[in-house]
Parts: structure tokens; C-alpha cells; sequence
């Protein structure tokens, strides 16, 4: 799990579904999954009331800091929704119309990922560059090839950096407007 979507609704708690819980159980080899406490709580909706199946700390890197949240666990199958309220208790603060996350004590701000029309806050980990990185980086060095910021990215000497760089360069440029619109002109 490499991000959580940001519930721009009147959420009150941060959730993860039941079937993601036991994925997390099962990988157990991440370290973000602490475990179940017997915290169960009654959450009223529109029109219907659910009960939690309990609580998670979940632990996270954005921006190379650590952070952590309670995580109510709801039955049935839903991804990890990050609520406002925690997102202002951590410092964390999403802007809608930017769609940006940034951190109110530094300054420290990314731009958040949108996967199908979701607003995602992107976990980072050492070594790993978000996509909203490399395509910053890909539009500051001027569209430049996949070997090119490969080059740099290796001359950075990154720790651990992972095998699948090459491929998120890959998928940046072949959605990217004027990368696509030099090609059609190049032929």
C-alpha cells in the first residue's frame, strides 16, 4: 500500500476495510501494520449506523518524517480513506483547488496524485520517487528522454532505489501532452 486517498467529505475518522487489514496482516513484513486493538466504535451515516471491527496505529513517511494515525477498521472491502481532522492533527493540510498537501510548520509541500479522479497522499519511503516527483522532474529538465533523468537520478547516489524508476519514467512520458505532441510532429 503506497498512499491513501484523502476523504474530502464530511469524514470524522480515518478508515481501512476489513479485507485490507487482513493483506496487511498477511504482509506483515511492512512496517506500517502494528496491529488490531479491541477498540470497536458505532459510526453514524446518512441514514445507517456501522460498527468498527477495531483500531490500527498506522505508521507512514511523507516527506521524510514519520507519522502515525488511529485507523478504524470497517467491515467490507474499502481503501484507506485519511480524514481531515487527522490530516490538521498531524499538519498536514490538503488544498482542493491546488491539489497539494503541504506541511504548515517547514513549508514542505507535494502535489497529491489523482487516480481516478481521487485526490491520493502518496507514502513516501527512502530511496522512492512519487510520480508527482518524477513528473515535476521530468517537466523541470524539459521533457528530456528516460535515460537522461535515469542519468541523473543514479548520479544522485539514491539509496535503495528501486527497479520499477525506469518504468514510472516510462508511463510519465507516454502521458505526457507535449512529449506525445513533439512525437506525432517528429514522424
Amino acid at each position: 500500500m503506497d498512499s491513501a486517498i484523502i476523504d474530502t467529505g464530511s469524514s470524522i475518522l480515518s478508515t481501512f476495510g476489513q479485507q485490507l487489514t487482513n493483506y496487511l496482516r498477511i504482509a506483515s513484513a511492512q512496517p506500517t501494520f502494528v496491529g488490531i486493538t479491541g477498540n470497536a466504535r458505532r459510526i453514524k451515516g446518512l441514514g445507517a449506523t456501522a460498527t468498527t471491527l477495531g483500531t490500527i496505529l498506522f505508521y507512514f513517511y511523507y516527506g521524510s518524517r514519520l507519522y502515525n494515525v488511529n485507523v478504524y477498521i470497517v467491515p467490507g472491502c474499502s481503501p484507506f480513506l485519511l480524514c481531515h481532522r487527522d490530516m490538521e492533527s498531524l499538519g498536514l493540510n490538503y488544498s482542493t483547488l491546488h491539489k497539494v498537501v503541504d506541511r504548515s510548520d517547514d513549508g514542505y509541500s507535494e502535489p497529491v496524485e489523482m487516480r481516478n479522479n481521487l485526490p491520493h497522499l502518496v507514502f513516501t519511503t527512502p530511496g522512492y520517487l512519487s510520480d508527482a516527483q518524477l513528473q515535476t522532474m521530468h517537466r523541470n529538465l524539459g521533457h528530456s528522454s528516460v535515460d537522461k533523468q535515469m542519468k541523473i537520478i543514479e548520479s544522485a547516489d539514491m539509496v535503495d532505489l528501486p527497479a520499477n524508476t525506469r518504468k514510472q519514467l516510462t508511463n510519465i512520458i507516454k502521458t505526457c501532452h507535449p512529449c506525445q505532441m513533439t512525437k506525432k510532429r517528429l514522424r
